[in-house]
């Protein structure tokens, strides 16, 4: 993981200037803490990523991905992140902006469920629903 802790150090050395605060929040997790969830183990590291903007979404292929039930906990695949530095209202650390995913090959469901069928999960009900029945 040499290149993710270079990354790592990069962001913090972008941040604060070669001077961190002496307590940082580090954005990688040992799978151990959750090894009671599917997936988590102490053979996993993981570390959680996010951005406002939506980040690209590919197969190996290059070709975009854009039905989201592609995606989907277990898949694997790359990602592509950067981290940064944060400092928001006393609590600093190193974040991760997910900038996009490249789908490698299907995996094993992570949750033990596919996601839900609107059609499906709206089949019961009455086609005779009055909007005024709702008070919001």
């Amino acid at each position: 993981m040499s290149e993710l802790d270079d990354a790592i150090e990069a962001a913090i050395e972008r941040k604060w200037k070669g001077d961190p605060p002496k307590r940082l929040k580090h954005p990688i997790r040992d799978g151990e803490e959750y090894d009671d969830k599917e997936g988590y183990d102490d053979t996993v590291v993981f570390f959680n990523a996010r951005n406002t903007r939506k980040p690209y979404v590919r197969d190996i292929d290059g070709e975009e991905i854009v039905d989201p039930d592609e995606c989907y906990p277990g898949c694997k695949g790359f990602v592509v992140f950067e981290p940064y530095g944060y400092d928001v209202e006393g609590s600093r650390g190193i974040g991760m902006s997910l900038l996009g995913f490249i789908k490698v090959s299907e995996g094993e469901r992570l949750g033990g469920r596919a996601p839900n069928d609107p059609e499906e999960d709206m089949r019961d009900l009455d086609d005779d629903i009055d909007p005024d029945d709702f008070p919001f």
